[in-house]
């Protein structure tokens, strides 16, 4: 008969950043009867060569690890929106844009400071 075999699934513990993922629960599977079945499909981020080649500390996900002022394990790279929190609004991406560019600003205004 038709179908599709199906897995069930659960949410983890949250990690450190309280972030859960999704499990798969052992010994669940099993055949759903369909006439149709349509596919939505996720995919993973990809890892540009230039975020290995600048040696940047990903997450377990792939996004790029910043501080709270949006600054990379590389003092000199900060990032923000979908590289950082996954698939997002463009609104959050513009936002974390503008804050990244405010500690960029800020940072150089402290290194000044610190010269005189």
């Amino acid at each position: 008969s038709d179908g599709v075999v199906v897995l069930k699934t659960e949410l983890s513990e949250p990690d450190n950043s309280g972030r859960q993922s999704v499990k798969i629960i052992d010994g669940s599977e099993y055949k759903e009867e369909a006439d149709i079945i349509i596919l939505a499909l996720g995919f993973d981020q990809e890892v540009p060569a230039f975020l290995s080649e600048a040696s940047l500390e990903l997450d377990r996900w792939n996004g790029i690890k910043v501080n709270e002022n949006y600054q990379t394990s590389n003092p000199k790279i900060y990032a923000g929106g979908d590289g950082v929190r996954g698939a997002d609004l463009a609104v959050t991406a513009a936002a974390d844009g503008k804050a990244a560019a405010k500690a960029i600003v800020n940072s150089f205004q402290y290194a000044t400071m610190e010269a005189v």
